[in-house]
C-alpha cells in the first residue's frame, strides 16, 4: 500500500511491479555515442593526484 497526499480523493493506491532478472539484452544498447561537441577529460587515479599534492 502506498500512501500519497499528491490524491486527495485517492491517497492510497497499490502497484504491482514485476521484474525480469534474466533479461536477454543486446550488447549495442550500451554503446556510448559521444555528441559532437565533447572533449575528453583525463581521470588521474586518487593516489597518483595525492602524491602529487
Amino acid at each position: 500500500m502506498i500512501t500519497t497526499t499528491a490524491e486527495a480523493t485517492q491517497p492510497q493506491y497499490v502497484a504491482q511491479l514485476k521484474w525480469n532478472l534474466t533479461p536477454r539484452l543486446d550488447d549495442k544498447i550500451f554503446k556510448f555515442t559521444p555528441p559532437g561537441d565533447a572533449r575528453k577529460i583525463d581521470l588521474v587515479p586518487v593516489a597518483q593526484a595525492a602524491a602529487k599534492q
